[in-house]
């Protein structure tokens, strides 16, 4: 019998030694060390977007706020850089009394522009505090098994300075032929690649379409009448207008459209005061707000129309229209069944892209709930979160890249390149010269009825331009891939890419030469493009958005914490 308090020699044993215990440690911290080099270099890394290149899908160093009269919380970038250079970092407190930050409410009306009086909520700001970048994580390319695919949000490094990371989305994949036409992205296989003087007319070009679930979280509000102030503001007016029966109408400084007759009707969109364009409030400079100086915006027509129509009696109808690049698309709602269809302007005749059977989606005493999307030359028609026709499949029409510049201009894609200078970045008092302006309205039928969160959403555009800087090697040309006489075909390791707000992005498009040492080590880095060797991975979470002040505790904002698409 073992006495109390006395260890068995076979228990003694097999305890080991403190030394023993230090060694088996040491081994466990050095293996988990080990492990998560490993993983971070090969698996997952995180990163911060120091930028607003990608804004609003990711956010750079940036300022909140949020309207007071209509509640929309927007983001702006930085005014205030130190020693007033924006290469340094923005300072952390935004705005002074002498010189105050100034914004505009992008619900509240048309956005700032060169030539055009100002409308809507403007606020002057003193103290705002700088917020970080988003963090992000970024899961690691790894071929064969994990490979760079198209619209993804990539990280890589920059080639002309690759001792940066850059994040853009990646639009052109190895082996194609790229083009960025009227904002949306064009491709072709290389073999079909022609050196002609016009190759955007050429035969085997597809446009790329985003996925559903992608596109959704894409869309980016110009406007929705759930936003209106909840207060009367002189400034603010509803870009909505009612085309006829307007005694009948409420509509403008109300949340809730109402209209009370039962003879067929109309609102349309007021483009000549409220251009569709592609704004983003985040890019609300300085520059802009204070000396009234911007860039000309480009129309958008790839455009999300939705609301929420209750009828009070039997019989509702809807058709959601939208007449853009020289055609009218629509969406038929009736009783029991629904149509997508198209036609040139000026044509008699429909052309029915699909149709389905419904079960009374617009019967009395409910609100349903509608959604028509024009996007990569596609239609959809949402009821109630429901896809009911349409989509890449039944939904989609199909021009070439000279097509569709002929369409959205109302010329010729040869008789357009015979005009002096780029007639894809041509302006006229801040408006774009050759490119035609969307038009979207809403009819209805069986009166009277109620209209909810009345809103118009567009998609992501990827800008034509010229390279500006008297330094670039090809100064004065057009862009890259936005253009017919500088159409990239990339070769088998090399991809191309661009940022979401395009406006404010140096990317593939107005990249210059790449780095030497890059040029040493691949020699395929040409100008524009990334080779396959820096690219580093795809951002796939927001794991540590901007933090929010709550009591004057700094708090990250869960809210804001995604997967990114």
């Amino acid at each position: 019998m073992t006495p109390t308090g006395t260890d068995s020699p076979s228990s003694a044993r097999q305890r080991p030694s403190a030394s023993a215990s230090t060694r088996e440690t040491l081994t466990s911290l050095v293996i988990a060390f080990a492990m998560a080099f490993i993983f971070r270099g090969f698996v997952l890394e995180a990163f911060i977007i120091p930028t607003g290149s990608m804004a609003p899908t990711l956010l750079g160093a940036h300022m909140k706020f949020r309207s007071p009269q209509t509640g929309t919380d927007f983001d702006v970038g930085p005014w205030f850089y130190f020693n007033d250079q924006e290469h340094l970092p923005p300072l952390p407190v935004q705005g002074s009394p002498q010189h105050p930050v100034i914004v505009h409410d992008p619900m509240s009306g048309p956005p700032p522009a060169p030539g055009r009086s100002r409308s809507g909520i403007t606020s002057q700001h003193v103290g705002v505090p700088r917020e970080a970048g988003d963090r992000i994580f970024v899961l690691k390319y790894v071929e064969p098994i994990y490979r760079p695919q198209r619209f993804d949000v990539s990280v890589f490094k920059n080639p002309t300075q690759p001792e940066e990371n850059y994040i853009k989305r990646l639009l052109g994949l190895p082996g194609e032929q790229v083009a960025l036409v009227d904002g949306d992205v064009f491709f072709r296989d290389a073999a079909q690649a022609s050196n002609a003087d016009n190759p955007w007319s050429g035969p085997g070009w597809q446009i790329a379409r985003k996925p559903r679930r992608m596109q959704r979280d894409l869309w980016y509000t110009l406007f929705d009448s759930a936003h209106a102030p909840h207060t009367h503001v002189a400034e603010y007016r509803s870009p909505w207008r009612a085309s006829s029966n307007r005694s009948e109408w409420t509509i403008g400084r109300t949340r809730v459209y109402r209209y009370q007759g039962d003879a067929p009707t109309a609102i349309f969109w007021d483009t000549e005061n409220w251009p569709i364009d592609d704004y983003l409030a985040y890019n609300q400079t300085r520059q802009l707000m204070t000396r009234g100086g911007a860039p000309p915006r480009f129309p958008v027509s790839d455009l999300r129309m939705r609301l929420g129509v209750g009828f009070e009696r039997e019989g509702g109808e809807v058709r959601a229209k939208l007449t853009a690049r020289g055609h009218e698309f629509a969406a038929d709602i009736t009783q029991d069944r629904a149509r997508l269809l198209m036609r040139p302007e000026g044509e008699p005749d429909w052309i029915t892209l699909d149709s389905a059977e419904l079960s009374s989606p617009l019967r009395p005493g409910r609100v349903a709930n509608i959604e028509f999307w024009h996007v990569d030359q596609t239609l959809w028609l949402f009821i109630d979160g429901r896809k009911v026709a349409g989509g890449k499949d039944r939904g989609a029409y199909h021009w070439n890249p000279s097509e569709r510049i002929a369409f959205v201009t109302g010329r010729r894609l040869d008789d357009l390149l015979a005009d002096a200078g780029n007639p894809f970045t041509r302006s006229v008092n801040g408006r774009m010269a050759n490119y035609r302006e969307a038009q979207p309205s809403w009819e209805f039928s069986g009166g009277p009825f109620t209209l909810h969160r009345v809103a118009l959403d567009r998609d992501l555009y990827f800008r034509a331009a010229d390279y500006q800087s008297s330094n670039h090697s090809m100064a004065g040309d057009p862009a890259l891939a936005t253009h017919p006489a500088n159409t990239p075909t990339l070769g088998p390791d090399q991809f191309f890419v661009a940022g979401d707000n395009s406006a404010a992005s140096l990317d593939g498009r107005l990249w210059d030469e790449a780095d030497a040492w890059l040029l040493d080590a691949f020699p395929h880095a040409g100008v524009g493009v990334v080779p396959r060797e820096v690219m580093i991975g795809k951002a796939f979470f927001v794991y540590f958005p901007s933090l929010q002040s709550r009591g004057g505790v700094p708090v990250p904002d869960a809210g804001r914490m995604r997967f990114i698409r």
